[in-house]
């Protein structure tokens, strides 16, 4: 049940945000193999003022147009979080027309015990929902 936040600037159309929310949807259910039931997004609208950042960052220019995205979810393999990384920056280019250089990730990794939701079941031993046994077999 993975929580992710993104924030982006103001005024983007209802279409380009779906789009950012389907790249990152897309990735998640192919590399973390998260259930058809399982979006939980919000996005941030922002005003230029409020996505600060250097134009410039380790060498590489960087657009107004940024993404920051903020991802939730139990322990994952860093193998498995880096090819999530990989699948969110390609669907991004490609369904939403962001370029790598404009995409800010970071995964935040709670304990299992700290999620709740009715209606899931969460497999005591590996600390994922019980329809995602591929996933947390490939997690371990």
């Amino acid at each position: 049940m993975p929580f992710v936040n993104i924030w982006m600037r103001e005024g983007k159309t209802p279409e380009h945000k779906k789009a950012v929310s389907d790249a990152v949807y897309e990735a998640m259910r192919e590399v973390l193999k998260v259930t058809e039931d399982d979006r939980f997004h919000q996005i941030h609208d922002q005003p230029a003022e409020n996505m600060v950042q250097d134009p410039v960052y380790a060498g590489v220019p960087r657009s107004g147009d940024s993404v920051f995205i903020q991802l939730y979810f139990t322990k994952r393999p860093t193998e498995m979080k880096l090819r999530l990384f990989d699948a969110i920056v390609a669907n991004l280019q490609h369904l939403a027309s962001v370029g790598p250089d404009d995409v800010y990730i970071n995964a935040l990794e709670p304990d299992p015990v700290n999620w709740w939701i009715s209606g899931r079941e969460v497999d005591p031993k590996t600390g994922f929902d019980k329809r995602m046994a591929d996933a947390a077999a490939e997690a371990q």
